[in-house]
C-alpha cells in the first residue's frame, strides 16, 4: 500500500487530532526544512530552533492549511519556505550585508568557469528559490530536496509526468539566472547536480522528536541566545560555554513538559477515538438491522403482491389438464379409428385391374376435383364439411375440368365412393390448407411392379399420388404438421391425420 499523502496527514491531525498523523509529517520533512534553515543562519543549534517554529506554524495553521491542499500535495515546499522565513526574520540584516559583500566581490572576480563548489552556492540557493513561484518552489524541493522522481512530483502538484518534467526544467533555469545575476555562473545540469547533493544536511539525533512534541503541545523551546547567535563570531568560549549550557537546560526541561503535555493529550485522545470508534459500530449496527428490515418488508410486499398470480396460474393449470385429458381422449379415439380405417383398408386392398387404367392416370385431377366439391360444399353450408364425400356429388359438375374424360359426371360420382373423409367438422380458421389432407383413397392400390400408389386431396384443392413400397402410408401421414383453430370444440372435432 503506498505511503499517505502531506495534504491527507494534515488533514488526519487537524480533523480528527491523530498526533501520529503530525508526526509522521515531521519525520518526513525535519531533514529537508532542518537543512534550508542551516543554510539561513549557519547555526545548527539556531537551525534547530528555525525548523521548530517551522513545524509549530504548521500544527497552529493546520485546519486551514489542510482545506487548501490538493488529495496528493506535499508539504516540503511550504515548510521550506516557512523555515526561510522565520530565519529571514532573525538574521535579515546580516543575510543582506553579507550577500552584498559577495556580490561586490563576484563582480571585480572574473566567472570561473568550472562548477562552483558548495561553500559559493550554499548561501545562495535561498534567496533564489525565493524568486520562484510557490509551484516552482515546491518543485524543486520534491526533485532535488527529496530526491523524488518526477511521477512523484507530479501527483504532488496535480501535474502529469511531462507535465511536471517541465515544470523542474523551468525551475532550475529560473534559479540558473538567478545565481547568473548574483555573480555566479553555471550550466543547469551542473546546478542541479549540485543541489541534489548538498541540499539536504543530516538532523542532530532526536530532533524530530523534540520538534513533534514542541509542535503537538504549542510549546516553544527558546532562548536568549537565538537572537545573540547572530554575534557568535565576537564571543569569547567562555561565553559561548554558558550560553550553550543554558541552552541545553532549557531545551531539556521544555523536552519533559512538552512530552508530559503529549502523553496527556495522547490518553485522552485515545479514550475520544475508542468512544468515537464504538459509536461508530453501534451506528453501522443500526444501520445494518434497518437495511435487514427494510429487505423483509419489501419481501414479504412481493410474497403478498404474487399470491393473486399463483391462485390464476393453479386455475389456468386447473383447466389446461381437463383439457389435456379431454384431448387425450379425443386421440385415443382418433387413433383407434384410424387403426380400423387401416385395417379395413388392407382387408379390402387388392391388386391393380380394380380401375380403369384412366383413373390412375388421372387420379390427382380426381382428387383434386373430390377436394374442391368438399370445399364448396362446406362454403355453402356455413364452413360444415359434409359427411362423405359422395355428400357433396350434387357439386361435382361446377369442379369439372374441361377433359373430355371426366366430363362424365358419374364417373365421378362414382370415384367418391373409393375416398374417405378424413377431416370433418367445421373449416373455419382453417389456415395453411396445402399441408392439411381433407381427403384420401380409402384403400392404396399396387401396381404392376410391386409398389403401392394412393390419392390425396388437400384443403387448398389440389391433389396428389403417394407412392409407398408396402401400402403403409401412417409414417409419412404423421409428418404432416398440426393445424390449429381458433375454435378449440372445432379443434377438437376434427380428425387429423398426423
Amino acid at each position: 500500500m503506498p505511503p499517505q499523502s502531506d495534504a491527507w496527514l494534515l488533514r488526519e491531525y487537524a480533523e480528527h487530532g491523530k498526533e501520529s498523523a503530525f508526526a509522521e509529517i515531521t519525520a518526513r520533512h525535519t531533514n529537508v526544512v532542518y537543512s534550508a534553515a542551516l543554510r539561513q543562519v549557519d547555526s545548527p543549534d539556531l537551525a534547530a530552533e528555525v525548523a521548530q517554529q517551522a513545524f509549530i506554524g504548521l500544527a497552529r495553521g493546520a485546519q486551514a492549511l489542510s482545506r487548501k491542499l490538493a488529495e496528493d500535495a506535499s508539504l516540503a515546499g511550504w515548510l521550506c519556505r516557512s523555515a526561510r522565513n522565520i530565519s529571514l526574520n532573525l538574521r535579515r540584516d546580516e543575510f543582506r550585508r553579507h550577500s552584498r559583500e559577495r556580490q561586490a566581490m563576484a563582480q571585480h572576480d572574473p566567472t570561473p568557469e568550472t562548477l562552483p563548489d558548495w561553500e559559493q552556492l550554499c548561501p545562495l540557493l535561498d534567496e533564489a528559490m525565493a524568486d520562484l513561484s510557490e509551484t516552482d518552489y515546491d518543485a524543486i524541493v520534491l526533485r532535488y530536496y527529496q530526491q523524488q522522481d518526477l511521477r512523484s512530483v507530479g501527483r504532488a502538484l496535480g501535474l502529469s509526468d511531462d507535465a511536471a518534467q517541465k515544470r523542474v526544467s523551468r525551475a532550475v533555469e529560473q534559479l540558473r539566472e538567478s545565481f547568473a545575476k548574483r555573480g555566479l555562473t553555471l550550466g543547469a545540469g551542473g546546478l542541479a547536480a549540485v543541489i541534489s547533493a548538498n541540499a539536504v544536511q543530516a538532523v542532530p539525533a532526536g530532533l524530530a522528536a523534540t520538534i513533534t512534541a514542541a509542535a503537538l503541545s504549542g510549546t516553544t523551546i527558546t532562548t536568549t541566545a537565538v537572537f545573540a547567535t547572530t554575534k557568535a563570531i565576537a564571543m569569547t568560549t567562555l561565553q559561548k560555554t554558558v550560553i550553550t549550557a543554558v541552552l541545553a537546560a532549557t531545551v531539556g526541561t521544555g523536552i519533559y513538559e512538552a512530552r508530559q503535555a503529549a502523553n496527556a493529550r495522547a490518553e485522552v485522545h485515545t479514550l475520544q477515538q475508542q468512544q468515537a470508534e464504538q459509536v461508530e459500530q453501534m451506528q453501522r449496527d443500526a444501520d445494518e438491522r434497518a437495511r435487514q428490515l427494510a429487505t423483509l418488508r419489501d419481501e414479504n410486499h412481493r410474497l403478498t403482491r404474487d399470491t393473486s398470480d399463483l391462485l390464476r396460474l393453479r386455475r389456468d393449470i386447473g383447466e389446461l389438464r381437463s383439457q389435456t385429458k379431454t384431448y387425450e381422449e379425443i386421440r385415443k379415439e382418433n387413433a383407434q379409428l384410424r387403426s380400423s380405417l387401416d385395417k379395413a383398408g388392407q382387408a379390402q386392398q387388392t391388386p391393380t385391374n380394380n380401375y380403369p387404367m384412366w383413373w390412375r392416370q388421372k387420379a390427382p385431377l380426381v382428387a383434386s376435383i373430390l377436394s374442391k366439391s368438399v370445399l364448396s360444399y362446406a362454403a355453402q353450408n356455413h364452413g360444415q364439411l359434409p359427411k362423405n364425400v359422395s355428400e357433396a356429388s350434387g357439386l361435382f359438375k361446377d369442379a369439372l375440368q374441361p377433359d373430355p374424360v371426366l366430363q362424365d359426371e358419374s364417373a365421378l360420382a362414382e370415384s367418391a365412393k373409393l375416398f374417405q373423409l378424413v377431416f370433418q367438422g367445421s373449416n373455419e380458421g382453417l389456415t395453411n390448407g396445402h399441408n392439411v389432407i381433407l381427403i384420401r383413397e380409402t384403400v392404396p392400390q399396387q401396381r404392376a411392379d410391386g409398389m403401392f400408389e394412393r390419392a390425396y386431396g388437400f384443403a387448398d384443392g389440389h391433389g396428389e399420388v403417394w407412392v409407398s413400397p408396402d401400402g403403409n402410408y401412417s409414417d409419412k401421414e404423421a409428418k404432416r404438421p398440426t393445424y390449429s383453430d381458433t375454435n378449440t370444440t372445432n379443434r377438437l372435432e376434427r380428425i387429423i391425420v398426423r
